[in-house]
């Protein structure tokens, strides 16, 4: 195609480089016409192609390219240019800075920067370093989110979210906060084990289990589960609804004071009790709960070994421990051998 005259003259508009319409000026028709194939192309802009260096053989009326540095043939020279193609021929313009336009090759919006043409949407995201919907983001947390809800759904098949870390001292988690402070997190905390902590002020963390990566092995909260026994050896006691103390924990971080193991939350304990008597024992020998028996006893009569498991509904704070049952006239215990051991399981 012949090349057709450029419009950029002092006597045109600005920023599209509109021709004007002279005083007593000749052919006004041919001027206007100019300023409307520019108008129609530039306006509402769509590229057929961004980056081009050789014309098309044929390019349909009113039909725009994005030139790349260095084109040839009909757009020698015009790099960086818009070429409309009008009037059998091509019609150039400079875009500005900030310009919008759709790139039908390759559908999608593109904004005219540094001289380029580049993608409006995708490159600012990955720019910009933070993003923020509804909310503000920093440098720490570089994407934020406020909303009712937040939907990852899949493309055909699953769906992962993936959380990686550093390295093992690192920390990848979730993190569930109410008012701004934290009340529950799972994931790897400082290690590769599966972990779920939890806090009543957002500042003072509990660990509630853990799952070994190595053995997938998982342990529960150690103040839910504990085994104390008494102190000493062969000890009398000569009167029914009398405490045997507890004064060693053997296992586990349930509280031990006054003789008897506090449990730290609700719910369904078992118990179990293991010692052994002496010959002269007659007695009965009881769990006792906030110091008062209850009805889970053994009955001892004579040399014997001692077993007593129970299950107990139990508050929290309440106390467990043992004290001798209704009817013992003696008996007689080794304390340094009898255990209690209490354990949570619903």
């Amino acid at each position: 195609m012949p090349a057709a005259p450029l419009l950029d003259s002092p006597d045109a508009t600005r920023r599209l480089a509109l021709p004007r319409l002279r005083p007593a000026q000749a052919q006004k028709h041919v001027t206007h016409n100019e300023a409307l194939a520019r108008l129609d192309g530039l306006v509402q802009l769509v590229l057929e192609t961004t980056g081009a260096e050789t014309p098309p053989a044929a390019a349909p009326e009113g039909t725009v390219h994005g030139l790349g540095p260095a084109p040839g043939a009909a757009w020698a020279g015009q790099g960086g240019r818009l070429a409309l193609a009008a009037g059998g021929g091509w019609v150039f313009a400079d875009p500005g800075e900030g310009w919008l336009g759709w790139d039908r090759a390759a559908g999608r919006l593109v904004v005219h920067r540094d001289g380029a043409w580049r993608p409006a949407v995708t490159e600012d995201l990955a720019a910009a370093g933070t993003l923020g919907l509804n909310a503000g983001a920093d440098s720490a947390t570089r994407l934020a989110v406020a909303a009712q809800a937040t939907r990852l759904s899949h493309d055909g098949a699953g769906h992962r979210l993936i959380v990686n870390k550093a390295a093992p001292a690192e920390t990848a988690s979730l993190l569930f906060q109410s008012g701004w402070a934290g009340r529950a997190e799972i994931g790897l905390p400082g290690h590769d084990d599966l972990t779920l902590k939890v806090s009543a002020d957002g500042t003072a963390w509990r660990e509630a289990l853990r799952v070994e990566a190595a053995t997938g092995a998982l342990h529960l909260s150690h103040d839910t589960a504990a085994s104390a026994r008494g102190a000493g050896g062969w000890t009398d006691i000569a009167a029914p609804d009398i405490p045997l103390p507890l004064t060693a924990r053997d296992a586990g971080a349930m509280p031990l004071a006054g003789g008897a193991l506090t449990v730290p939350a609700g719910g369904l304990y078992a118990a179990a009790v293991s010692g052994v008597a002496d010959a002269a024992t007659e007695a009965a020998l009881a769990l006792s709960v906030n110091g008062a028996a209850t009805s889970h006893a053994v009955e001892l009569r004579g040399a014997a070994p001692v077993a007593l498991t129970a299950l107990l509904a139990l508050a929290p704070g309440d106390a467990v421990g043992l004290r001798t049952g209704p009817g013992t006239t003696l008996l007689r215990y080794d304390a340094g051998r009898t255990h209690l051991a209490l354990w949570k399981v619903a």
